[in-house]
């Protein structure tokens, strides 16, 4: 179960400078005033900052206003296209586009320089970059700035889960929750915590309010799902799954090797079968040898 990194999206709008006619290293006196070399206003944080704009994306999740990486990066809007600076600058750095995203923050750093929105996102961009340990720099950084700021908190969580420390991942996801009630995210990532290490009773009452908010959200169904075969109740798992998207429940390998599981141990082999085929991806080792298992049990 993959924890998900929680990113908050800056709504701010900034209007950017429009491009000159100048040939490169012309400089256009007439256009410099005492206003050119003045330190650009600060933009201050806003609570109302820390969510994502609904048009950015069609799926139905329940996370979708947070997490940019429950976004598929290929339903993206073009970073180009986008008004917003660190909105732009955080869709770049999704879509691989490192270079320009560096360049967007590296424009916008005094005028977000006060906002731990700003250093959160930074910090987000080298997670995913996989540079952990700048990321933990720009996320106490954020911290610096505002002290009870859940985002960059539920985000060293992030950070010490993947490390394999998950009782002090965790207590980092309770100190975020506690700060910003109103987060699902650190929500998510302790159930998805607590269902990575069997404890399914305590994650199960978790996911099903996150359901209550977004019914259709297949990561929440996939983890219910999970949770009802280790119970044992396989036709309750088979629900869950059977209420997933077909994109949800098949493409994502670690979802298809846990249907055809499933599948199996209520009776269906030969369906179990024909979804095990069905199972594409570049997966990692890991995966690919739990889907070995699955065709070796059936």
């Amino acid at each position: 179960m993959k924890s998900l990194l929680l990113i908050l999206l800056t709504l701010t709008l900034i209007n950017s400078c429009g491009s000159s006619s100048k040939k490169k290293g012309e400089i256009d006196f007439d256009a410099i005033s005492n206003d050119s070399f003045n330190t650009p206003s600060e933009i201050g944080y806003s609570p109302e900052d820390d969510f994502l704009d609904k048009e950015l994306t069609d799926d139905r999740n329940v996370l979708f206003q947070e997490s940019i990486s429950k976004v598929d990066a290929d339903d993206l809007e073009d970073f180009k296209d986008i008004e917003k600076p660190l909105v732009k600058a955080l869709v770049a750095c999704y879509q691989g586009k490192y270079n320009e995203a560096d360049a967007i923050f590296d424009r916008y750093l005094k005028a977000f320089r006060g906002n731990p929105i700003y250093w959160t996102q930074v910090g987000n961009c080298f997670l995913k970059k996989g540079n952990s340990r700048k990321a933990l720099l720009y996320y106490n950084k954020a911290k610096e700035l505002r002290k009870a700021y859940g985002p960059p908190i539920n985000n060293i969580g992030v950070i010490l889960e993947r490390k394999g420390m998950p009782q002090k991942a965790l207590k980092a996801y309770e100190e975020a929750m506690n700060i910003a009630s109103f987060s699902l995210t650190p929500l998510f990532n302790t159930a998805q915590l607590y269902v990575r290490y069997g404890l399914v009773e305590e994650a199960e009452n978790m996911l099903l309010s996150l359901r209550q908010i977004e019914n259709k959200d297949g990561d929440t169904l996939s983890s219910l799902a999970y949770v009802e075969m280790i119970k044992g109740n396989y036709k309750k798992s088979l629900s869950y799954y059977h209420a997933m998207t077909r994109d949800d429940r098949i493409k994502n390998p670690s979802n298809g090797a846990n249907y055809a599981l499933a599948l199996y141990l209520s009776g269906q082999k030969k369906l179990a079968k024909k979804v095990v085929r069905k199972i594409k991806g570049n997966n990692t080792p890991e995966v690919e040898n739990y889907i070995l298992q699955i065709e070796n049990l059936l």
